[in-house]
C-alpha cells in the first residue's frame, strides 16, 4: 500500500502541481478523521513537530524532486535511506546500540543508494536526487521524534498532523504555485483518483495499520 503512494502521487502530479497534491490529499485526511480524533488529548508541540517534518518537509522534498524529473524508481530507493538515517539519529539522540551487523546493513544500504546515484536518471536530475535525500532525513527525524509523543490513538496520530500541516503547505502552494481553484475545478479523473489512492491506502492503511 505504502509504495503505491509514488506512482499514484506521480499520477496526480501530471494534473495537480506538487505542494497542491499534498494539500489535497492531507486535507482529505483531516477531514475523514476529525469525527474520530477532533476531541482526542494531545501535546500540540509534538503534533506540530511531527506536521513539520513528516509532512511539510517529508513530502513537499520528495514531491518536489519527482516534479523535477526524478524517476518512481530512483525516488523509492532513496527514500529507503529514512531507515538507516533513523539509525543513526537514534543512536545519537537516545544512545541507541547499533551494533556490528547493523552497521554493517547501514554500510550496504549507503552504498547501494551511491550505486543507484550513477544511473542516468539521477545524474541528470542531482538536484531532485538531493532534495528526495534530504526528504529522507526529515522523515527520520520525524520517526525518532515519535519516540517522545507516548502512546496514542493511530486516528488521533494521523489526524493532527494533517490538519496542522494544512496552513504550512498551503502557503507553500500560495507562494510558489498558481491556479488552485481552475485546477480543482477541472481536475479529471485520474488526478482524483491518485489523491484517493494515497489517503486511503498510503495513509490509512499503509501508515495506520
Amino acid at each position: 500500500c505504502w509504495g503505491g503512494n509514488f506512482t499514484a502521487s506521480k499520477i496526480a502530479m501530471e494534473h495537480f502541481p506538487p505542494f497542491l497534491t499534498i494539500w489535497l490529499r492531507f486535507l482529505a485526511v483531516a477531514v475523514v478523521l476529525a469525527p474520530f480524533a477532533l476531541r482526542s488529548k494531545v501535546r500540540m508541540r509534538d503534533m506540530l513537530v511531527i506536521s513539520l517534518c513528516y509532512i511539510t518537509l517529508h513530502f513537499t522534498l520528495i514531491f518536489v524532486g519527482m516534479s523535477m524529473g526524478l524517476s518512481i524508481s530512483s525516488t523509492v530507493i532513496a527514500v529507503q535511506l529514512g531507515v538507516p538515517f533513523s539509525c543513526v539519529l537514534a543512536a545519537v539522540f537516545y544512545n541507541d546500540k547499533l551494533g556490528a551487523w547493523r552497521s554493517f546493513g547501514m554500510a550496504v544500504a549507503f552504498v547501494g543508494v551511491l550505486v543507484i546515484a550513477g544511473t542516468p536518471n539521477v545524474s541528470a536530475h542531482w538536484g531532485a536526487f538531493l532534495l528526495v535525500v534530504a526528504g529522507a532525513l526529515a522523515w527520520a527525524g520525524a520517526n525518532v521524534y515519535m519516540k517522545r509523543v507516548g502512546n496514542i490513538k493511530v486516528s488521533a496520530f494521523l489526524f493532527w498532523p494533517a490538519l496542522l500541516s494544512l496552513p504550512q503547505v498551503g502557503l507553500l502552494t500560495l507562494l510558489f504555485e498558481s491556479g488552485q481553484v481552475e485546477l480543482v475545478k477541472s481536475a479529471p479523473l485520474s488526478a482524483w483518483l491518485g489523491i484517493a489512492y494515497s489517503t486511503v491506502f498510503s495513509t490509512f492503511i499503509g501508515y495506520g495499520l
